[in-house]
């Protein structure tokens, strides 16, 4: 099991990469290094998670703080 989903969320960190590069270059632009890693890091996350959409990094910080504040302020 654990084979498995591993090797389906490296399979959605590689797509994501991919994805990026053709953006890029469908703007005539160049994906950094930094940009590639935060692309896959994204895509592994969503692949282990199983997401349909791959959702940002920030989109999933930002919901963190929300729940945090929440729980906070219920107390």
């Amino acid at each position: 099991m654990l084979s498995w989903k591993l090797m389906k969320a490296t399979e959605r960190a590689c797509r994501n990469v991919c994805e990026g590069e053709e953006v890029a270059s469908h703007y005539n632009e160049r994906l950094s290094s930094f940009n590639r890693l935060r692309l896959w890091t994204e895509g592994f996350i969503a692949g282990w998670l199983q997401d349909e959409d791959c959702r940002l990094m920030s989109e999933r910080l930002r919901f963190r703080k929300i729940i945090s504040w929440l729980r906070r302020k219920l107390r």
